[in-house]
């Protein structure tokens, strides 16, 4: 079985899992990302959800970081609603995003990547095991991040794992966002004035 080595090794290209592997590369870190699918942003691309909530609190700014950067390159290429639309993002520049902002800070991407086992000694993740259409290889890192929203590293490398509340098992029920073209923004009324 084919085997690469890295750093890191962070599972998952959405949003928790591109900031910490951009976060890994730029402290020179040699930092490896897997992903599922031949994009990166996670359920804000593939899946419409938009966790982009505003990153004010009153007046202040609390948010920045890789994430303003990420809200700044958007909107240079168009893809930002703004500051009176703070949570709206085109889905498809945000791809294009996230892949310049990993590549500029010299994370090497596997695409198309599932994650498929974890060899684990005494507890602790030796390799991640992975396939592809190169077919099955494995991982070996000095670190490992999940970040693949569902704790997949984690539930193959034997931790325990819990779905939902405690109380009932519940999870957060679906959100369903949906994209509209040809809107005269100009006529939209401002979020103030609708909420």
């Amino acid at each position: 079985m084919k085997e690469y080595a890295c750093d890191v090794l962070v599972c998952g290209g959405g949003p928790g899992g591109l900031c910490a592997a951009v976060g890994s590369a730029r402290n020179g870190a040699d930092t490896m990302l897997v992903e599922r699918y031949g994009y990166l942003g996670g359920m804000a691309t593939a899946g419409l959800v938009y966790p982009f909530m505003t990153r004010f609190a009153g007046g202040e700014q609390i948010i920045d970081g890789i994430f303003q950067e990420i809200i700044e390159r958007l909107d240079a290429k168009g893809g930002y609603g703004g500051p009176d639309r703070p949570h709206m993002f085109d889905a498809e520049t945000l791809k294009v995003v996230c892949d310049e902002i990993c590549l500029d800070s010299g994370v090497k991407l596997l695409f198309h990547t599932m994650l498929t086992g974890a060899e684990v000694n005494d507890g602790i993740v030796n390799r991640a095991v992975i396939f592809n259409k190169s077919g099955e290889q494995a991982i070996r890192a000095k670190m490992y991040v999940d970040g693949t929203g569902d704790a997949d590293l984690a539930y193959l490398a034997g931790a325990p794992c819990e779905k939902g509340r405690s109380s009932d098992g519940l999870a957060q029920p679906m959100t369903l966002n949906f994209r509209m073209a040809g809107v005269d923004k100009s006529r939209m009324p401002s979020r103030a004035e609708i909420t």
